[in-house]
């Protein structure tokens, strides 16, 4: 949409303005600054929004028209913000919960070893002593078992003859 002015009206001259033309116009111009305030509003930092706002208008829109659009300009500059800048929060607050998220997973890979280490070393130094007694019980019963099976017949035996000739030779 565009808009032309051929001619400032001078005082003497008369006009009539149609009351849908003003509408049609403030509406145009509503859609114009708001459109305009959003492109603003995304390429700037909040607090410039304002001013660039302020000096697009005063190129665009005749000096008659610049109190009009000056008295909207607050609201039209702070509906922009609400619409703008809960985005730009969250979007910030996003990229920080990445970081922290990306910190608390970097100290837990350099802390975790240090602090897991020495808990690991001990259970598998004490589940081993443990392995290693049973084991140890179990090898030891076997081999007790055996020498009582094996060698203390043979023992008991070499024991018997030595007093059976005892007693033959003493009698």
């Amino acid at each position: 949409m565009s808009v032309e002015f051929t001619r400032d009206p001078s005082p003497s001259d008369e006009v009539s303005v149609d009351e849908d033309d003003i509408k049609a116009l403030t509406a145009s111009i509503s859609r114009l600054t708001t459109n305009l305030v959003q492109r603003m509003a995304q390429d700037t930092v909040p607090a410039l929004v304002k001013g660039q706002v302020e000096q697009t208008l005063e190129n665009i829109v005749p000096e008659a028209l610049n109190a009009a659009i000056a008295s909207q300009m607050g609201t039209l500059v702070e509906q922009g913000l609400k619409t703008i800048v809960p985005g730009l929060v969250e979007a910030a607050i996003a990229e920080e919960r990445v970081l922290i998220k990306e910190t608390a997973q970097e100290v837990a890979r350099q802390i975790l070893p240090n602090l897991i280490g020495p808990i690991l070393d001990r259970l598998a130094k004490e589940t081993m002593q443990a392995e290693i007694r049973l084991l140890m019980d179990d090898v030891a019963k076997e081999i007790i078992e055996k020498v009582v099976r094996e060698v203390v017949p043979a023992q008991a035996e070499t024991e018997v003859k030595k007093e059976i000739e005892r007693l033959t030779a003493d009698a």
